[in-house]
């Protein structure tokens, strides 16, 4: 019987975020994930950094550890925009950066002794996937890493590059959520192997959205809606949807309403950019909303809109769960063509995709949908079924496990 399969029940998981309290959307996405897996009867311990916004949590069994890394109040490393952008805004968080590290090896050495973990899943290949990897010569548990996009597409440098594939030499499995961001890595490295799993939704919490309510809320009932979900960084390209919008014709930008969910550091930017094209009583920016009440907001919305780009660092879509909210909400989808996107949103099938940076392309697909009622019914019943097949959380979960339980003793 392989050393893998000992104490196979429990398993270590390593994160650079996870929600800090019960209405917390920073990597919601994991929670769902091991809510599931809790369900084959798995111990599961979550090592993922302290924040001065963390309060208390249900975390439904699972056992969440918080490691601080510097004063309370002065951790500004991980959450809100991700660690990618927070130190792009401000380099002087670079600081915090080797604390964050050892503050996390610490734990994660303390916690491998005391619980002897059979499976470590690593999520983000620095540095969670290196210290998980410094430490797999001296344990016997299974490593498997997970990428999510930013740790492939940001900070590629000769230190960098080494570290991501220091992760990956010691993963004994690795899964990314798109094929594009596995190839951007074996492009330049031939012979990873990899296995992709995309992250999922919650199926039944996003088809039962109010639309209707939130739509009398802010006085919507008669108007289109384009909605907006996400971070306010320039990967997510918000600046060029706010361009495309300006630019509908007439008698379209009279009846169109854009809402734009979600908080980052170009805020101030995008609230300028409003003021300055005369859009400020049809553009609302409705701050961040707690994931539990997103259902309601796009089943408001006429039509989805993710206009994502590649930003000056080389930082991208890899998959975009965004956009199995809008198909599990019934929400029609308009997206851009990068990264992982089309993996998800099937042009002319399950939603419409334009070619990046190009508002006047945006433009016209906007105004497309908006006369083609037919069409946004067709893209929103494909997607369903897409939805429904490939990404509901039992589905995402059950591969996992099938990787936990996998013998990867020689010899098999």
């Amino acid at each position: 019987m392989s050393t893998y399969n000992q104490n196979v029940r429990r398993i270590l998981v390593l994160t650079s975020s996870y929600p800090r309290f019960n209405r917390d959307s920073s990597s919601v996405f994991l929670r769902y994930l091991y809510r599931q897996l809790y369900r084959y009867g798995y111990d599961i311990h979550i090592i993922t950094p302290d924040d001065p916004h963390t309060g208390t949590a249900d975390h439904d069994g699972i056992h969440v550890h918080r490691f601080r890394y510097f004063p309370k109040s002065l951790q500004k490393l991980a959450y809100g925009s991700g660690i990618v952008h927070n130190l792009r805004n401000q380099p002087l968080r670079w600081i915090q950066v080797p604390f964050f590290a050892v503050s996390m090896f610490a734990m994660f050495f303390w916690l491998t002794l005391k619980l002897k973990p059979a499976v470590v899943h690593s999520h983000w290949l620095v540095p969670m996937g290196v210290i998980s990897g410094l430490l797999k010569p001296f344990f016997s548990y299974k490593n498997i890493v997970t990428s999510h996009g930013s740790d492939i597409y940001s900070f590629n440098g000769v230190i960098s590059s080494r570290l991501k594939l220091f992760a990956l030499d010691r993963a004994d499995t690795w899964t990314v959520n798109s094929n594009a961001s596995a190839q951007y890595i074996t492009g330049r490295h031939p012979g990873l192997s990899y296995k992709t799993i995309p992250m999922g939704v919650d199926l039944d919490l996003f088809s039962t959205g109010n639309g209707q309510y939130i739509r009398a809320e802010y006085e919507a009932e008669n108007r289109f809606v384009i909605l907006f979900v996400g971070r306010l960084v320039p990967q997510k390209g918000i600046q060029d949807l706010i361009s495309a919008f300006s630019l509908l014709p007439a008698d379209i930008l009279s009846n169109s309403l854009l809402w734009i969910v979600g908080k980052g550091l170009l805020l101030k930017q995008l609230e300028t950019q409003v003021k300055e094209a005369g859009l400020t009583s049809q553009v609302r920016f409705m701050g961040a909303i707690p994931h539990a009440d997103l259902p309601g907001y796009y089943a408001a919305a006429d039509l989805y809109v993710g206009p994502s780009r590649v930003d000056k660092g080389g930082d991208t879509e890899s998959q975009g769960v965004v956009y199995l909210e809008a198909f599990a909400s019934g929400t029609p989808v308009i997206a851009t063509r990068v990264g992982g996107i089309p993996e998800v949103v099937e042009h002319l099938s399950t939603g419409f995709l334009v070619d990046p940076a190009d508002p006047v392309a945006l433009s016209h697909a906007i105004a497309d949908l908006y006369k083609n009622k037919q069409r946004r019914a067709q893209f929103t019943d494909q997607a369903k079924n897409i939805v429904h097949d490939k990404y509901s959380w039992e589905s995402i979960a059950q591969q996992f496990h099938e990787i936990y339980e996998a013998d990867n003793s020689p010899g098999h």
